[in-house]
């Protein structure tokens, strides 16, 4: 029997000495409210610790450039296995960065394409032959039986008499040449031609008559040619064609436009393969389509490429549903070297198509692509049969889903499971609570206020108890609720939407000083209307907008958008520097008295910067463990940050050390006479966040409370004017209790004259809202107060709600 994963005595952050276990073979979900210790649980503690013995067992050298750490405090860790974590919270998101990239697609199809498609000379069109060097003496072996065949390698010959070609390659011990269509004895050459230039010039390297037994001959001599031709030769038939073959790109006319091809040559980041004008891109800098590759990133030898009449241009453009069927008969006769790379990009198809991507086209940017389809995205490589056996981590897989985007991504992670493998997931998304195998309840509450197990073991076990806050949640859910009472709404925005992307034509309206919904599967063009269509023609230094136009417009002074820039996760930021809090705190010492008498001056109550910080630690107040999991206290500064002069600087018997070390809670009572401070304290504590740190790094929080951070930076900028919020999924990664938070703080917003749109899928929000648009497909379906859904025929959100 396979023994289960016990973790026994795990204290890593605010975890206090917690024992789990989690069944092999099944999809296990750690739930909790944000910050409760889920992600440390998963990733910091079963994640690391599956790698640190993984990386253990190879040899010391490798080891040590792996940056294996040490143990994690913890007890005992029994029952691991290899395991593969994905973290919804590392995007990263450049201009280069592709669907094909991201799922390997355009990796495996490159090696493929290289070998069957056929490459075009630019300038005359001609069919250019390039062949391995296997497949070069394999040709040249199956010409007719007693053909007689000479091997030449073409010279360039630029500036050079035939006198001087002559002497250097007899030197080199070849004696005869093909020169401007005839065929020369180096050592005779005539004294007419001796001081001529040729335009042509090949050295002969070998003669044969083709028979059985020449294979070894034909493939040492090939390897002199290529060497000699640079990669480049031909064979000269006396009664058939010349048989030009080269490893790169190379026109016997115009010369080479390569160098050895290599299939990494299609990638946008290659040096060598990509667009000169937009490097890689697919974009100029005015941010429209590069008008050299028209958006293809290639350079243009390689995107004329053509296998069975469809080029590399238009493979990448193609959706995954048309383009799949499409390359099944092009691909059919691969070699058997290539048949196992066009199976894992098959399997990788049918996985995007299951999951709802098969609109996707393979060049498709990640920066183009909702939060919804790249979380499902990420989960495509996990289709392969290959994966067997392993322990997957998963961050919150259920993310920003909608409910029917939410059966297909479940679909594949009872498929994963079929197949032997172990699934960990931090989720809060009920859909997948409900049909997890096994349920782990962690908290009470967040931060120092969490930490523990409240209960564990197999789901029905777990919902049957009437305590258990994931039961009362689902109760809240199923059970019948009215919406909001419908409001007459004087003003309005409208918009009319020309087509754009997946766009339809459509007139779309949301009432001022009320909070809207966008819901609708993911793809179906919720990011493109908000923040590329209503936010770029709303903000007044926006160009004009061709496809989004205000119709009617009223009462909107400002526009605040949150869609997806995260926090830097970086070991120097904290919640203090993530919100700005940090510049008026240094302000406020450095104006202190003491500080004045001392010279000090705001540079020295900065970590970031050489004057006040401890530089043992320089300014973390913690020295990271080359050879240990986690770090340590500044041996010097005993983790203060700063030198003792500048903890002698007090406000209220406070150093700046004791203020970042304080709860935003208890911060706010301290600087609420302070406008330029208590306004970026405020917002974190009506998001929730009153019981974090100032000076908590923020690679330490929890992707729940990374979120709200972010929605409470956005929330500083408020003015008394009249402000339209636009959100991206402002509830995801948040559990019922921090949900509750968001919803007081929208409320109080839109009392206040302030216009607040949300793209969001999490019931309890979308129950919330005073007004509904509904998309699918780039369509329209419903648009009006979110009352009269459930009346609706076209409205598909209704069911779950």
């Amino acid at each position: 029997m396979i023994q289960d994963i016990q973790i026994f005595g795990a204290r890593l952050h605010n975890l206090k000495n917690v024992h789990v276990t989690i069944p092999t073979g099944k999809i296990s979900a750690i739930c909790g409210p944000s910050g409760c210790g889920k992600s440390t649980l998963a990733l910091d503690v079963l994640h690391a610790e599956c790698q640190r013995r993984y990386l253990e067992t190879l040899s010391p050298f490798i080891a040590r450039i792996a940056g294996v750490r040490g143990a994690v405090p913890v007890d005992s860790i029994s029952g691991l296995r290899p395991s593969i974590a994905f973290e919804s919270w590392d995007t990263r998101r450049d201009g280069r960065a592709s669907v094909g990239g991201l799922t390997e697609c355009d990796h495996l199809l490159r090696g493929i394409w290289i070998r069957k498609a056929t490459f075009t000379c630019p300038i005359c069109a001609k069919v250019l032959d390039i062949s391995t060097s296997q497949e070069m003496v394999e040709r040249i072996a199956l010409l007719p039986p007693g053909s007689r065949a000479q091997l030449m390698s073409p010279i360039i010959a630029t500036s050079q008499t035939l006198e001087a070609l002559a002497q250097t390659w007899i030197a080199q011990g070849f004696v005869r040449a093909y020169c401007d269509g005839n065929f020369l004895e180096l050592s005779s050459i005539p004294a007419s031609m001796a001081q001529s230039i040729p335009r042509q010039f090949s050295v002969v390297v070998d003669r044969w008559i083709i028979k059985e037994g020449i294979r070894s001959r034909i493939a040492d001599s090939l390897a002199i040619a290529l060497r000699i031709g640079q990669g480049s030769l031909w064979v000269h038939q006396q009664d058939g064609p010349q048989l030009y073959l080269s490893l790169s790109p190379r026109c016997p006319e115009h010369g080479a436009f390569m160098p050895e091809l290599d299939a990494g040559m299609f990638s946008p980041y290659s040096l060598v393969g990509r667009c000169p004008q937009c490097e890689g891109n697919g974009k100029s800098e005015s941010s429209e389509v590069c008008t050299q590759c028209h958006g293809s990133r290639l350079n243009e030898i390689l995107r004329t490429t053509q296998c069975g009449g469809l080029s590399w241009q238009a493979l990448v453009a193609f959706p995954i549903e048309d383009l799949h069927p499409r390359l099944q008969p092009i691909f059919a006769d691969l070699p058997p070297v290539y048949q196992p790379a066009w199976r894992q990009v098959q399997e990788r198809f049918v996985a995007m198509k299951k999951l709802g991507l098969g609109h996707l086209g393979l060049a498709r940017g990640l920066d183009t692509l909702s939060d919804g389809e790249l979380q499902r995205l990420r989960l495509v490589n996990l289709a392969g049969g290959h994966l067997n056996g392993l322990l997957f981590i998963l961050d919150e897989p259920g993310s920003g889903l909608h409910p029917e985007d939410c059966e297909r991504v479940w679909e594949l992670l009872s498929e994963i499971r079929s197949r032997g493998n172990t699934l960990v997931m931090i989720e809060h998304q009920m859909a997948f609570l409900q049909k997890a195998d096994y349920l782990i309840e962690m908290g009470p509450g967040a931060g120092e206020a969490g930490g523990e197990i409240l209960r564990q073991g197999p789901r029905e076990l777990v919902l049957s108890d009437s305590a258990s806050p994931t039961r009362k949640w689902l109760e809240e859910l199923n059970s019948p609720r009215p919406f909001r009472q419908e409001i007459s709404f004087t003003s309005k925005l409208r918009f009319d939407i020309n087509p754009f992307r997946n766009l339809q034509p459509m007139v779309v309206e949301f009432p001022v000083g009320a909070f809207s919904v966008v819901c609708g599967v993911s793809g179906s063009g919720k990011s493109s209307l908000i923040f590329d269509g209503i936010a770029s023609c709303l903000r007044k230094d926006a160009p004009p907008h061709a496809w989004c136009t205000v119709v009617q417009g009223s009462g909107i002074e400002m526009v605040l958008e949150a869609n997806r820039d995260r926090i830097r996760s970086s070991h120097r930021s904290t919640v203090a520097t993530a919100t700005g809090l940090m510049t008026p705190l240094r302000d406020l010492f450095a104006s202190l008295f003491e500080a004045r008498t001392r010279g000090f001056g705001t540079s020295h109550f900065s970590t970031n910067v050489v004057g006040g910080r401890c530089e043992a630690c320089q300014g973390l107040g913690t020295i990271e463990d080359p050879a240990g999991y986690g770090d340590f206290t500044c041996h010097v500064c005993q983790g203060h940050r700063f030198r003792d002069d500048i903890l002698a600087v007090r406000f209220k018997t406070l150093n700046i050390s004791e203020i970042l070390d304080l709860t935003v809670d208890a911060a706010f009572g301290i600087f609420a006479a302070f406008p330029g401070m208590s306004a970026r304290l405020k917002p974190l504590r009506e998001t929730g966040l009153g019981y974090i740190r100032l000076g908590q790094s923020t690679r330490h929080l929890s992707g729940g409370e990374l979120q709200r951070v972010e929605l409470a930076i956005e929330l500083a900028k408020a003015t008394l004017r009249p402000t339209l919020y636009l959100f991206d999924e402002p509830a995801r990664g948040l559990h019922r209790d921090d949900i509750a938070h968001l919803l007081e703080l929208f409320r109080k917003l839109t009392l206040q004259g302030h216009t607040i749109i949300a793209i969001e899928h999490q019931s309890s929000m979308v129950r919330d809202a005073d007004w509904l648009v509904e998309l699918h497909s780039g369509n329209l379906l419903f648009c009006g107060p979110l009352q009269k859904t459930k009346d609706d025929p076209h409205s598909r959100i209704a069911q779950w709600l």
